[in-house]
């Protein structure tokens, strides 16, 4: 059972289950609309907590021939939604 805990804790205490909960309770009480601010700083933060995650992840298994073209294909698929969203919107103004 005390791996089992260990496991627990350490979901509950990870940095996507402590933002889940924080939106939950910024919700609950109405905080978000007080100072938008902060969220800017929060969302960078989680962001950068999930990559670093993600990152040590990626370094401790032995998957590079799944990674990397996985990799890959995620930047070709973010660039080419770049350029078709350039292409239909470049005349809108903003």
């Amino acid at each position: 059972m005390g791996i089992e805990q260990n496991l627990l804790i350490q979901l509950l205490l990870s940095p996507g289950s402590l933002f889940f909960f924080a939106g939950i309770i910024m919700n609950i009480l109405k905080l978000y609309k007080t100072d938008p601010s902060h969220i800017s700083f929060l969302n960078n933060y989680l962001l950068l907590a999930i990559g670093f995650k993600g990152g040590i992840e990626i370094q401790k298994s032995d998957f590079t021939d799944q990674i990397i073209p996985s990799f890959l294909a995620a930047i070709v698929y973010g660039w080419i939604i770049r350029i078709i969203t350039l292409i239909f919107f470049k005349d809108m103004v903003f």
